[in-house]
């Protein structure tokens, strides 16, 4: 294992870069660097919005298998089961 703790943080339906630009203690410009490691794990969604359940999904995906066609998969298990 790399690391002993982690912290993932999710955004709201603007992302994260909005809620940087909307915190006025913050003097950054870009989210990424408040962060050791900035990922985002599900860059192509093709919706406005993802219910936080299945980003965590993906997300724990991505991290434990650290392998992208992994989550594919699970990604097209999921959206099946959802039709």
């Amino acid at each position: 294992m790399c690391c002993s703790h982690l912290l993932v943080v999710f955004g709201g339906v603007a992302g994260l870069e909005a809620v940087v630009d909307a915190d006025e203690n913050l003097h950054v410009n870009d989210a990424s660097v408040l962060f050791n490691h900035y990922l985002n794990t599900c860059p192509s969604q093709g919706s406005n919005t993802i219910r936080t359940e299945v980003c965590a999904l993906l997300t724990r995906c991505v991290i434990v298998n650290n392998n992208i066609n992994e989550t594919q998969k699970v990604i097209e298990m999921y959206i099946s089961k959802c039709r």
